[in-house]
């Protein structure tokens, strides 16, 4: 494994052989989902299929990635791959049982094996090319991996969604 990190970013990676490992730094929000998510994509691109994500250091995460995350763990059940959640602390493993997504991922309190090293940070996304529509893919991913989640998600859905081409 090979990792390098700035001190400043949120989601920190790093690739093995077979694997990904991404850390969550801080607060993960909306203004960093599109790195993120252009992370995810171009690894899953890559074939890779099994990922860690480390939330130790996370110290909150808002709806918009949990629905990356969403994104994630429904395409990897659809080609046979896995997810690790790990080091979740009570606040964030409230948010993810709530919205859904402990029915897709492996949720273990330490990450297996030893990341001593620093992950690689993910680039800097600058706020003009945070799209709505990732905000409403997300959202979306939400709603499709649990039913409940139109609750709490529907009016988010239905302004982006009414707000598209214009």
């Amino acid at each position: 494994m090979k990792f390098e990190a700035s001190a400043d970013s949120v989601f920190l990676a790093c690739k093995t052989t077979d694997s990904i490992i991404i850390q969550i730094v801080g607060f993960a929000n909306y203004t960093r989902a599109a790195s993120f998510s252009d992370f995810i994509k171009q690894t899953l691109e890559q074939n890779y299929r099994k990922y860690c994500i480390l939330f130790k250091d996370c110290s909150g995460i808002d709806s918009t990635c949990l629905g990356v995350l969403a994104g994630l763990l429904l395409t990897l059940k659809r080609c046979g791959g896995l997810c690790l959640f790990c080091g979740l602390q009570p606040r964030q493993l409230e948010c993810v049982q709530k919205v859904g997504l402990d029915k897709f991922a492996i949720i273990v309190d330490q990450a297996p094996g030893n990341f001593s090293d620093k992950p690689c940070a993910l680039p800097e996304t600058s706020i003009s090319k945070i799209s709505p529509d990732l905000i409403l893919d997300a959202h979306k991913f939400l709603l499709e991996i649990d039913a409940h989640n139109e609750e709490h998600f529907q009016d988010v859905v239905a302004l982006l969604e009414g707000n598209e081409g214009h």
